[in-house]
């Protein structure tokens, strides 16, 4: 995330502050990122749950399909 926001962000390096547009881009950047790893946690947790309900109804071999 880090590397993928200051290359998306931060267009000079010699400056030792960041402009507002670049403080701005990067919080953007940053919370887009946060916002996708709760998703993905979501899904995650779900996921989980399912196996478990599945491991204590004794169903086997099952594949987990998502819903969109």
């Amino acid at each position: 995330m880090a590397t993928t926001c200051n290359q998306k962000c931060i267009v000079k390096y010699n400056e030792s502050d960041l402009s507002v547009g670049e403080m701005a881009c990067i919080d953007r950047c940053v919370g887009k990122y946060m916002q996708t790893q709760e998703k993905v946690g979501e899904v995650l947790n779900k996921f989980e749950q399912q196996m478990k309900a599945l491991e204590q109804a004794g169903v086997q071999n099952y594949q987990f399909k998502p819903k969109p």
